[in-house]
């Protein structure tokens, strides 16, 4: 998982992904991605260069052996109104889902009151 963390990392210095502001107001706490044991979360803007960019990252990824990425099982969660987000998921080959959901047993996207 380092390997995969240290290509996402040299992505976002590049910009080619944008991740998540924690803080939107001045662009501050960026996150493109957590890893969890086997399971991995990515952010990233819903551009097709950007999702491009994570196709090819994780295909780098997986040339290290005995390494493999089932993306049949894997998710596009998108947040708020996404018209590509079916075009996005076709390109990784990977399933559209919806906020909220439970992830690793913890909500995901619920609002806050």
């Amino acid at each position: 998982m380092e390997g995969l963390s240290l290509i996402l990392d040299k992505l976002k210095e590049a910009r080619c992904i944008s991740g998540y502001y924690i803080n939107q107001a001045n662009q501050t706490g960026q996150v493109t991605h957590l890893l969890f044991a086997d399971d991995t979360l990515l952010f990233c803007e819903t551009s097709i260069s950007e999702v491009l960019h994570i196709q090819a990252a994780l295909s780098c990824f997986e040339v290290i052996p005995d390494l493999e990425i089932n993306l049949t099982i894997s998710e596009i969660l998108p947040d708020g109104d996404v018209n590509n987000a079916s075009h996005l998921a076709s390109i990784l080959g990977c399933k559209l889902g919806c906020l909220p959901t439970v992830y690793l047993g913890l909500p995901l996207g619920a609002h806050q009151s």
